[in-house]
């Protein structure tokens, strides 16, 4: 038995392949980068811009307040109560002297000593002529004492004296009526110190009138009370 030492053929051989090549080593990842939100520079202006708008111009402690949305209407701001200020106490009347009884203005102490109301003229008559004055409604005679009490001159003039009726209305003296009585020296006197004076104030009111009170301001002392002086 013979055996075959042929060799079979070799398979068939392609091109040479390249041994593989090892792979790049992956380049290093990128650090990443920080939020804006966690740079501390970002923090510090935001900051200042906080406190820019908090805190008011000139310095002022307080935060202004926000400006009302639209369409939503600012309540009013409520007022304090305001404080009510004490009642003034209105001066007393001056007390009113009865018939009588003297009362003092400045340095004179004036009495009213009698009342004539319902007068109809003053004066006289001379051969059916009236020589005097007829009231408009009547006239009320105030006879008066006046003493003057200081220690220099005084003045008295029947222009400070005013008559006022029930009403409250006011009547001044009828000094042209006043000349017809005869001795009456209240128009206007001087009165030296310890001196009195006696004259009758003439007054002209409605016929229906009732004369009630007498006051008198002395012609320099109108800062002062007047006297005041019951006529009935």
């Amino acid at each position: 038995m013979s055996f075959d030492h042929t060799q079979p053929p070799s398979p068939q051989q392609g091109p040479a392949v390249p041994p593989p090549t090892a792979a790049p080593a992956p380049a290093p990842a990128a650090k990443p980068k920080k939020s804006i939100f966690r740079r501390w520079w970002f923090w510090a202006i935001a900051a200042v811009v906080l406190i820019a708008i908090i805190v008011p111009k000139g310095g002022s402690d307080e935060a202004t307040d926000p400006a009302p949305a639209a369409g939503e209407q600012q309540a009013p701001a409520e007022e304090a109560p305001a404080e009510e200020a004490p009642a003034e106490e209105e001066p007393a009347a001056p007390a009113t002297a009865p018939i009588g009884t003297a009362a003092q203005t400045g340095n004179l102490a004036i009495t009213v000593t009698k009342v004539e109301p319902g007068v109809a003229q003053v004066g006289t008559e001379v051969g059916g002529t009236l020589l005097g004055e007829k009231a408009q409604g009547q006239f009320v005679l105030v006879h008066v004492s006046v003493e003057n009490v200081g220690a220099e001159a005084e003045s008295f003039s029947d222009m400070n004296a005013k008559v006022y009726d029930a009403e409250g209305r006011e009547f001044e003296a009828n000094s042209a009526a006043g000349i017809y009585i005869e001795g009456n020296d209240s128009l206007f006197g001087e009165i030296n110190p310890g001196n009195t004076l006696q004259g009758v104030l003439v007054y002209d009111l409605p016929a229906d009138a009732t004369p009630e009170r007498l006051e008198y301001q002395g012609m320099f002392d109108f800062l002062g009370e007047p006297a005041v002086f019951s006529l009935k």
